[in-house]
C-alpha cells in the first residue's frame, strides 16, 4: 500500500520516513510512560487499602468510662450490618531499648485469639504464632528490629512513661521477640505488639478501646456516624479518614494529576505526526498530482494518509504497551540498581507509606489508553490528509517542473 510504503521506507531515502518513525517512538515512550504510572498508581492504591489500612482499625470505639462492659458495646456495635467483626485493643507510646538504642514505638495491646477477625496480619504472622503471644512476649516490625538489630528470640525492654499519679517514673518491662511483623509498610518502623493483658498491667491508666472491621472500607465514615447515635452519651468513634484520608485522597489527586501531564506528551507526540504527514504531503504534491491524474479520487488520496497516519498510531501504541508492560515488571529492580549504585534510599519508608514500588496492572486501563490513542491519532492526521485531498494537480505538476 502506497502509505505503508512511506512509514516503511527507510530513514536515509526519505525524510518524512525518518520523522514517521520518531513521532512513532515519541507516541511508544508517552504510552509506556502512562501504563508504568497507572500501575503504579493503582498499586499504592490498592496496597493502602488492603496493607496498611488492613493492619490499622477501620473503627475505633473509645469510651470516657473507667469501667465499661465492652462485651455489651461489642454487641451493639455488631448489630450494625455493615460491620464484620470487632476486637479490643489497647495503645501504648513508649521507648524500645535495646542496649544504647532506643526507639519510638506505638505499643498494640491485642488480643490473640480475636485480632486476626479485624486485620490482615494472619497474611503476616501465622495464625498460631499469633496466638502464641503471651506475656512477657511481643511481636516487633522489620524496621524496628532492624534497626535495634533484633531477631526471634532478642530480649528487649520497653520503657514507658508513666503519668503523675503513678508516680511519674517511668516503667521497664522486659519482652522476649516472638516474630517479626514483615508487611513492607511504615507500620513496620513503630509498631509493637503485645498481648492485651499485659500492656493493661504496664499502664493501668490507659483505658481499653473497641476496634471494628466493616464489610466496606469507604463506608467507614457513615458507619463510624451511625454508631455514634446508637451507643451511649460520652462514647467516641473515629474511623481511618481521621488519620490516612488525606494521604488516600492525595494519592487519588497524584494519579490524576500524573494523567493529565503524561496525555499532555501523548498530544505532543500526537503533534508530531501532524507535522510528520504534513511534510509527507508537501514533499509528494507532484507523487499525489499523478495519482489524480491517473484516476485517484480525492477520497482515496485523503484515505491514504489517514490509513498512514492511523498506522503510526497504532504501531506506536503497541510498541507503547508492550514497553510500559516490560517496564513496570521491571521498575523495582531499577529502583534497586540505583539505590545500589547511588547509594541513596529512594523509597524511604520514614517519607512514603511503603518501601517499594507496588505494581497493580489493569487490563481496563491499558484498553482505555489504546482506545484514547489510536482515537486521537485517526483525529489529528484529518487535517494533513484534507491537505492532501486538495492538491491541485495542475499547480502541483508545474510547481515541480520550476
Amino acid at each position: 500500500m502506497f502509505s505503508m510504503r512511506y512509514v516503511l521506507t527507510k530513514p536515509r531515502s526519505s525524510m518524512s520516513a525518518f520523522i514517521s518513525r520518531i513521532s512513532m517512538m515519541g507516541l511508544a515512550i508517552a504510552i509506556a510512560l502512562l501504563i508504568t504510572v497507572l500501575s503504579i498508581m493503582n498499586g499504592f492504591e490498592r496496597d493502602m487499602r488492603e496493607r496498611i489500612l488492613g493492619l490499622l482499625p477501620q473503627i475505633s470505639v473509645y469510651s470516657p468510662y473507667s469501667e465499661t462492659d465492652w462485651d455489651y458495646v461489642s454487641k451493639v456495635v455488631k448489630q450494625h450490618g455493615d460491620v464484620k467483626a470487632t476486637a479490643p485493643f489497647v495503645n501504648l507510646q513508649g521507648l524500645l531499648v535495646k542496649g544504647r538504642k532506643t526507639e519510638a514505638v506505638l505499643a498494640v495491646g491485642v488480643d490473640p485469639t480475636q485480632e486476626a477477625d479485624v486485620s490482615v496480619i494472619d497474611q503476616y504472622i501465622q495464625v498460631d504464632v499469633l496466638a502464641q503471644l503471651k506475656e512477657h512476649q511481643v511481636i516487633v516490625g522489620k524496621g524496628l528490629a532492624e534497626s535495634l538489630k533484633l531477631k526471634q528470640g532478642s530480649s528487649v525492654v520497653f520503657l514507658m512513661p508513666q503519668s503523675a499519679q503513678d508516680d511519674g517514673a517511668a516503667k521497664l518491662s522486659k519482652f522476649k521477640v516472638l516474630d517479626v511483623l514483615d508487611s513492607g509498610t511504615e507500620i513496620d518502623g513503630s509498631v509493637l505488639l503485645l498481648n492485651i493483658k499485659t500492656a493493661q498491667s504496664i499502664n493501668t491508666t490507659t483505658s481499653q478501646a473497641l476496634r471494628v472491621s466493616t464489610n466496606e472500607l469507604f463506608n467507614a465514615p457513615v458507619i463510624s456516624s451511625d454508631l455514634m447515635m446508637q451507643l451511649p452519651k460520652g462514647f467516641v468513634v473515629t474511623d481511618w479518614t481521621s488519620t490516612y484520608g488525606n494521604l488516600y485522597a492525595a494519592i487519588g489527586l497524584s494519579k490524576r494529576l500524573l494523567l493529565l501531564l503524561i496525555f499532555i506528551v501523548i498530544i505532543v507526540a500526537m503533534f508530531n505526526i501532524i507535522s510528520s504527514l504534513v511534510l509527507l504531503v508537501n514533499n509528494k504534491r507532484a507523487d499525489i498530482a499523478i495519482l489524480r491524474t491517473m484516476g485517484q479520487t480525492p477520497v482515496n488520496i485523503m484515505l491514504v494518509f489517514l490509513v498512514q497516519g492511523t498506522f503510526i498510531a497504532l504501531i506506536g501504541t503497541v510498541l507503547g504497551v508492550v514497553l510500559g508492560i516490560v517496564f513496570t515488571f521491571s521498575i523495582n529492580g531499577i529502583v534497586k540498581l540505583i539505590e545500589a549504585v547511588f547509594s541513596y534510599k529512594l523509597l524511604n519508608p520514614d517519607v512514603y507509606p511503603l518501601n517499594y514500588l507496588p505494581i497493580d496492572i489493569r487490563m481496563s486501563d491499558i484498553l482505555f489508553v489504546c482506545g484514547v490513542s489510536i482515537a486521537t491519532g485517526v483525529v489529528t492526521t484529518i487535517y494533513p490528509a484534507l491537505r492532501a485531498a486538495n492538491v491541485m494537480p495542475a499547480q502541483a505538476l508545474s510547481n515541480a517542473k520550476n
